[in-house]
């Protein structure tokens, strides 16, 4: 994977999913995030506006169709494993 570390939070974000849809479990998976851009892009048509952002959108969105997996928005508030990384940054 590469660096996030000098990328965008949404471009991470991205990576991170590509990331999880290339691996075997991700066939018929549900992958939950609190990202609100990533689900409104792969699954409301919004537009991808930032040109850092379509590449990533492309590899994201074709993975997702030949896996099968559904992306599905959970609140921040409720999303547990963002609150244990946010630990962890502290």
């Amino acid at each position: 994977m590469e660096d996030v570390g000098v990328r965008t939070n949404n471009e991470a974000e991205y990576l991170a999913l590509i990331k999880a849809l290339k691996s075997r479990q991700a066939f018929g998976a549900v992958v939950y995030t609190d990202s609100q851009l990533l689900v409104g892009h792969l699954t409301k048509g919004w537009k991808v506006k930032k040109p850092q952002l379509k590449e990533l959108w492309r590899e994201a969105n074709e993975l997702r169709q030949r896996t099968g997996a559904k992306i599905t928005w959970v609140p921040r508030e409720k999303n547990k494993a963002g609150k244990l990384l946010e630990g962890r940054r502290a």
